[in-house]
């Protein structure tokens, strides 16, 4: 059985694969769950979104989740995800994120 996110909003009802995750934002007490193609906000916890992540996905910071396999790169305290946004962070998150993405891309070698 595959793995999904219910979604369910005002305007929307539907599940969202992990694969077409980009990163997730709280957002006071919405969830804004980025995709590839759209961006979507509801009311929901971080907690219940994560219970069906792998481990491709990454907490770099308190209220944000990551998915590894859409990292572009990692420069100057910034993460740059496929979809062109840079997600920026404090040094100490940022060194620990980035030392998780190593180790990532060398289990996939």
């Amino acid at each position: 059985m595959e793995k999904y996110v219910p979604l369910v909003t005002k305007n929307c009802v539907r599940k969202i694969l992990p694969d077409e995750i980009v990163y997730i934002m709280k957002k006071a007490r919405k969830i804004m769950l980025v995709t590839d193609m759209e961006t979507y906000e509801y009311y929901g916890k971080l907690e219940q979104v994560s219970q069906v992540l792998d481990r491709r996905f990454f907490a770099c910071l308190r209220g944000c989740i990551i998915n590894l396999d859409k990292v572009l790169r990692m420069e100057e305290q910034r993460i740059y995800m496929t979809n062109g946004e840079p997600i920026l962070m404090g040094r100490d998150n940022f060194i620990r994120a980035k030392q998780y993405y190593t180790a990532y891309l060398k289990k996939l070698l």
